[in-house]
């Protein structure tokens, strides 16, 4: 019975994000190994978006004739301040989670890039 139970949580948990809002929340809001895992997690994400954003900002420069700064993941861009730490943006995370509940059954990674976009929106991209 216990290994049909857990095949049941594992196929369900397979259907959607690996790490939801729910699961980031309670690690950015802990202490200790957990909080340590938000903050990896916060960072892997922001460094996707640099990359994903250098090459698409890279692209419409050389195709447009366009300067695209930011960062991005899945259309969503943030540009975020020179001089901003990574604890700064697992506040900004963390701060999103805690007023949008309504939103943590989401993915994880998605929320992050939500709340760096609302947070840090791009300036128009300069001709």
């Amino acid at each position: 019975m216990t290994a049909v139970i857990m095949m049941l949580v594992t196929t369900c948990r397979g259907l959607g994000a690996f790490t939801t809002g729910n699961d980031l929340y309670g690690m950015c809001t802990s202490s200790g190994e957990p909080f340590m895992d938000c903050i990896g997690y916060v960072r892997g994400v922001l460094d996707a978006g640099d990359y994903e954003g250098d090459a698409q900002g890279l692209i419409k420069e050389l195709q447009q004739g366009i300067y695209s700064p930011g960062s991005t993941i899945g259309g969503w861009r943030w540009c975020e301040p020179k001089g901003m730490t990574l604890g700064q943006a697992v506040d900004v995370v963390t701060k999103y989670l805690r007023d949008n509940p309504q939103l943590r059954h989401h993915g994880g990674a998605l929320l992050i890039v939500k709340a760096m976009h609302e947070a840090w929106p791009c300036p128009l991209p300069r001709h």
